[in-house]
């Protein structure tokens, strides 16, 4: 399983997390597609250790739009599969701009 660095535009920021009952304060500190899924590796502002959660349990002071997050999922699977095929694979941003990614 790879993960990816920077496919979140929130990577770095400061996000809720829903656990249970309560929310958690938490710093995005990556993100990867595991089942068709996109996951958030999220560490708590205060107190100590570190967890995989699904989007769904992040909230955001802006909240995604599903055009946004099926941006974020389609950039994750180019990633992979330039990492799987050994081959670059190109990526374009909603803003225009484009990156490639390479094995």
């Amino acid at each position: 399983m790879h993960t990816t660095r920077e496919m979140l535009p929130a990577l770095n920021e400061q996000v809720s997390v829903r656990f249970e009952s309560i929310r958690v304060d938490c710093i995005v500190d990556d993100v990867k597609s595991a089942y068709g899924k996109v996951r958030l590796l999220v560490i708590p502002v205060s107190g100590g250790g570190s967890q995989w959660v699904e989007l769904d349990r992040v909230q955001r002071q802006m909240p995604l739009s599903p055009d946004h997050v099926a941006a974020i999922d389609n950039q994750t699977n180019a990633f992979v599969q330039a990492r799987m095929t050994g081959r670059p694979v190109s990526f374009r941003y909603v803003d225009g701009t484009h990156e490639t990614f390479n094995a």
